[in-house]
Parts: C-alpha cells; structure tokens; sequence
C-alpha cells in the first residue's frame, strides 16, 4: 500500500507541471484566437463584416525600359495619388475591391547601345489601378503569434502617358518623331499566403506575398504609316503588401503600409511594370 501510494504521490508531482504547461498553452491560444477578430477586416465567427476608406499612396516606379529600343541610364520615375477601398467579409471569408489613381513624371538620361548615342527624355503619365483582393483565414492554426491565411485576386493597371525626346538627335522609330503615346494595360490574377499578427486588442500586422500571371497589351497613340499600333503579351510577376493598423476608436481604423508589385511580360512586347512604395488609409468597419 505504502508503495502504491508513493507511486501515485511521483506521478502526479511529475504529471502536474505537464498538466500547468498544457493548460497554459491552451489558455494562450484561445487568447491569440480571441485576438484575432480584433483585427478590422476579420469577422467574428458566424458574423460579417463591412467596412470603407480612403487613401493616399507615393510610389516609385521601377524596370520600365525606354521605348526607343536598347538603352541603359538613369531614370527616377515617382508620383502617387489618392484611392479608395471597400470591403466585407464573413466568418473565415474576406474581400476588398481597392481603386487607385495617380500620376507621375519621369527624367531620364540614356545611351543607345551599341552605338553609344546619348539622349534624355521626359514622361508624363497617369495610372488607374483596379484590384480585387479575397482570403480565407485559418483562424484555429497559429504558428508563433501568427494566424495565417490564404489570399488570391485580380488587378487591372492601365497606364496612359507620353514619352518625349528633350536631347539628343534621336527620335522613336514607331512614330518616326521625338514624341511616343502610348496605353498599356495589365491584367494580372494572383494566389499566395499571408499572415495577421495582433500585438494586442488595437494594434496589428497584415503581410502577404502573391505570385501571377495574365494578359497585357501596348496601344501607340501617334504610330507612324504602316506601324501596327498594337501588341500583347503575357506577364508574369508578383505583388506583396505590408500593413499596420491601429484600431483609434471602436469602428475607426487608421493603416500605413508598404505595397510591392512587378510584372515582365514575357517576350518583351509590353514594357515591364513594377512599383514599390508607402500608403496610408482611413477607414470605417462595423460588424454585424
């Protein structure tokens, strides 16, 4: 009997700091759970979500080659503009639709290659940028804090500007002048992971990263006789967004971030596309 007793006496001292950590674990992560509905575009289970705002971005634009054929030089091509999003989710499920519109202006210094002809010129041009976004969280899966999730979408640019020869006896073979207009279009569907990481009831991360393919096109303005003025191509690319937001009242969101995205079309008929830059958003979310 005095045996059993001890026995049982050894078990549980060893069985009841396993039983603390485990009950303490399980304690941490219906936290981490609670916290993630803190989190504005996530709703509670069983329940929606809806919310607006509005923002303002500043990009710098990157891997647009000139249009006037092989060249290499400096060019610092940077601008941004406001936007707006909408968005509403339900339970595990979210989608927001994000509208922008910019403008920006280019300088460049460039050197034709082979024949090391040197020239500048100057770009003025507008985007519209339209991009559906939707998720699915795997709320009940946390690694380290972080609940991820599974994002996928649509995004459509458009630019229309146009490029002039300001130096140098050059001028752009499609138009057979110093002046090229173009529009260039890209549609672009993605799918990727991401993941929210609540710091506490207000304060929070969203980070993803996305890769993609789709269509894009090139139509000149001003073609010279007999030049087609249309082409297409295929592109492929990503896209990635950082955000933190900060919960200032109830329903009231302010977010900053950082929003990366890159497309080459593949055989070069459509100049590549790539940007990098802040945002900032004000928004209003209720649940329901």
């Amino acid at each position: 009997m005095h045996i059993k007793e001890l026995a049982l006496a050894i078990a549980t001292a060893l069985l009841l700091p396993v039983a603390a950590i485990a009950q303490q674990v399980a304690q941490q992560r219906v936290e981490t759970i609670s916290l993630v509905t803190t989190d504005p575009t996530v709703a509670d289970p069983g329940h929606w979500v809806a919310g607006a705002g509005v923002e303002g971005f500043y990009q710098f634009w990157f891997g647009l080659p000139p249009t006037v054929g092989n060249a290499t030089g400096t060019s610092t091509i940077s601008g941004g503009g406001p936007g707006a999003t909408l968005m509403l989710g339900y339970d595990d499920f979210w989608a927001q639709l994000n509208y922008r519109n910019g403008s920006w202006t280019d300088n460049e210094s460039l050197m034709l290659v082979p024949n090391g002809t040197p020239f500048t010129d100057h770009w003025q041009f507008s985007t519209n940028e339209i991009e559906l976004r939707m998720r699915y969280l795997f709320r009940n899966d946390q690694f380290a804090g972080i609940t991820p999730y599974l994002i996928g979408g649509y995004n459509h640019t458009n630019l229309n500007g146009t490029r002039t020869i300001t130096g140098g006896n050059i001028i752009f073979t499609s138009t057979l002048s110093t002046k090229f207009g173009a529009s260039d279009a890209y549609n672009f569907f993605f799918l990727g992971f991401g993941g929210l990481y609540e710091f506490n009831d207000r304060v929070g991360l969203r980070f993803d990263g996305a890769a993609g393919v789709g269509p894009a096109s090139q139509t000149i303005k001003n073609p010279a006789p007999g030049v087609n003025p249309t082409s297409s191509d295929t592109g492929w690319g990503g896209v990635g967004v950082f955000t933190l937001y900060y919960r200032l009242t109830e329903n009231i969101v302010a977010q900053a971030g950082v929003k990366a995205e890159a497309i080459v079309p593949v055989n070069g008929r459509v100049q590549n596309l790539g940007a990098v830059g802040p945002y900032v958003n004000l928004g209003y979310t209720t649940r329901f």
